[in-house]
């Protein structure tokens, strides 16, 4: 059976929790935020992370009644997949760059960019 990672919005750490024990969630990370937006008032979110065994309708479902926000619902093997291949990208430019001999770490992180994006758009033809 597929695991879904996903995350949530909510006003509270309560919430999120609640959501989280809802969907059985596991590898749960809470993080509450702080921020004011160029007023005075300060606004607060709460952002969940974790992994389920319920579906991505599911769990919009759930977040629905439960008046928190999916933000995101992805399958596992696809989300670890694209990371593996990510880092692959990462490290091959890092090659690409280190054989130029450059000296300037600004130029280094300029070419890194260049390389990595290059190579992105090659694999996606």
């Amino acid at each position: 059976m597929p695991m879904f990672e996903f995350q949530i919005v909510s006003e509270t750490e309560k919430e999120a929790e609640l959501f989280m024990e809802a969907v059985e969630a596991d590898d749960v990370n809470i993080e509450e935020w702080d921020y004011n937006v160029g007023t005075s008032t300060e606004k607060q979110e709460c952002y969940g992370f974790g992994v389920t065994r319920y579906s991505p309708k599911q769990l919009g479902q759930i977040a629905d009644e439960m008046g928190v926000v999916l933000a995101y619902a992805k399958n596992q093997e696809i989300v670890n997949r694209e990371t593996d291949e990510l880092v692959q990208q990462v490290m091959q430019a890092g090659e690409i760059v280190k054989a130029m001999n450059l000296t300037s770490e600004q130029e280094m992180r300029h070419q890194m960019f260049l390389v990595h994006k290059r190579l992105a758009e090659e694999k996606s033809r």
